[in-house]
């Protein structure tokens, strides 16, 4: 009898002890995400209400899917291209929410990620300059390095430049800049919501070390984002191609825009293959990296030395293949072919 009563006061005492432990968020955040982080506080779950379906684009955007999927609607019903469309930029529920300041004068600085004496912090926007920045204090005895993947602004993946290496027991300051060409490709006017998944480098051999969790900064600028208008090439399973134009490069040759509509329900990847100008096999450069519910206008990109090379001096028809793949093993989900957009 005593050892049983003994044996059931410890384990009173024990759960006494971890019913009390509590994991506290160390973000700043409208909302915190109910899966990822454990509190003993109900957070809010988050309403999507913004997945209206087109009614002539199968771009299956669910209102109840947790991802917060986004939806595209056109004012033509009868229009092939994406003409305008406006996307309704809605908060992922597995992302932190932070709202910064979009004046450099008056910064309001957020915290956004700790991790093994590194804390990184949002300080402001420069709607000016296009620039994010940052402050870091690493009081680690190893130098670090921190980049972002899958950036997004107002829905539209974006390419921005960021790197910011913070020496062992030093703080360090830089900026996560964007292209104005990006922006006005997109169709992005000013950055209302920007979006990115901070990731944490060895600073001596560039290894990863961490990954943190999706971030979602709210500057309080307008969100809206036009989608480009262009020629409807491919829809399939929730993908949506459109060509959006094209352009002399100094750089490469010519560029021709894609832009890429996903709301297949994952995030993917997207390669050219089977490439033609005037019937005659060419290697272009074209990759883009699209989350779900999002869009990318990327180029791809002939090269002139290449044309050149083939005796083609004018471009009179273009052909390719669009490979969908899932970016987690790069195997093949789905394959768009035969697209010809109209060159006229």
């Amino acid at each position: 009898m005593k050892k049983k009563t003994i044996s059931i006061l410890c384990s009173l005492a024990l759960l006494s002890v971890f019913g009390g432990c509590r994991r506290e968020p160390t973000v700043s955040k409208d909302s915190a995400p109910t899966e990822t982080v454990e509190s003993d506080t109900e957070s809010d779950r988050i309403s999507d209400d913004s997945g209206a379906n087109e009614p002539t684009v199968s771009l299956e955007a669910d209102t109840d899917n947790a991802n917060g999927g986004d939806s595209a609607s056109s004012d033509d019903p009868s229009d092939a291209g994406a003409g305008d469309t406006q996307v309704s930029d809605t908060r992922p529920e597995d992302a932190f929410t932070c709202s910064i300041s979009a004046d450099p004068s008056s910064a309001d600085p957020q915290t956004i990620l700790t991790w093994e004496g590194l804390t990184l912090t949002a300080d402001y926007w420069d709607p000016e300059t296009l620039s994010l920045h940052f402050s870091a204090e690493n009081t680690s005895d190893t130098p670090l390095t921190i980049q972002a993947s899958g950036c997004w602004v107002n829905n539209s993946m974006q390419s921005p430049d960021f790197s910011l290496s913070v020496e062992a027991d030093a703080s360090a300051q830089g900026s996560m800049t964007f292209s104005q060409d990006g922006f006005s490709d997109s169709g992005i006017t000013e950055a209302g919501r920007i979006g990115f998944t901070p990731v944490v480098l060895d600073g001596m051999n560039y290894s990863t070390l961490y990954t943190g969790e999706a971030v979602v900064l709210d500057t309080g600028l307008s969100r809206e984002a036009s989608i480009p208008a262009g020629q409807l090439l491919a829809e399939q399973e929730g993908i949506r191609i459109s060509f959006v134009g094209s352009s002399d490069s100094s750089l490469w040759g010519t560029d021709f825009l894609l832009c890429i509509e996903n709301h297949s329900g994952q995030n993917l990847s997207f390669e050219a293959a089977d490439t033609q100008v005037n019937d005659t096999a060419v290697e272009p450069l074209f990759s883009a990296a699209v989350d779900d519910g999002k869009y990318s206008v990327a180029s791809l990109s002939l090269f002139s030395d290449e044309l050149e090379s083939k005796q083609i001096s004018q471009i009179r028809t273009l052909s390719f293949s669009i490979r969908v793949l899932d970016p987690t093993d790069y195997h093949t989900v789905l394959t768009l072919e035969n697209l010809s957009p109209s060159l006229s």
